[in-house]
């Protein structure tokens, strides 16, 4: 009976070793996943802002082709800040190349965007 209640106990400790394992890998998983997830949050976030920031350029852009303004301003658009600038190509003759630059209020550049305009005039 002595010999049978010590072979209980060695069986008992290699449980207590696996159930330990078992409950360090659960939670490597739910690290990983809850690591994973502030990612994905964090890239959305970033995303969003060059959606929205595409969606400025592109309405600037059709504003921009319809009028043949050569200064360089700046618009404000919601949250962010969208410069435009003219450089005249030297290589190409008329022609310029509009230069929209998006930043945002903390003057982070978001994203870039080049519009090349033929027969512009330089002031």
């Amino acid at each position: 009976m002595a010999q049978l209640i010590g072979s209980y106990k060695m069986s008992l400790k290699g449980f207590v070793l696996l159930e330990g394992i078992f409950a360090m890998i659960i939670i490597m998983i739910c690290f990983g996943i809850a690591t994973s997830t502030l990612n994905n949050i964090a890239q959305s976030e970033k995303l969003n802002k060059r959606v929205e920031a595409r969606i400025a350029v592109y309405n600037l852009i059709i504003a921009t082709k319809h009028n043949n303004s050569s200064t360089d301003t700046s618009y404000t658009v919601g949250r962010l800040i969208v410069r435009r600038t003219l450089l005249i190509r030297n290589d190409i003759p008329d022609c310029g190349e509009y230069v929209f630059t998006i930043t945002d209020p903390d003057n982070s550049v978001i994203d870039t965007y080049h519009l090349l305009r033929y027969n512009v005039q330089e002031n």
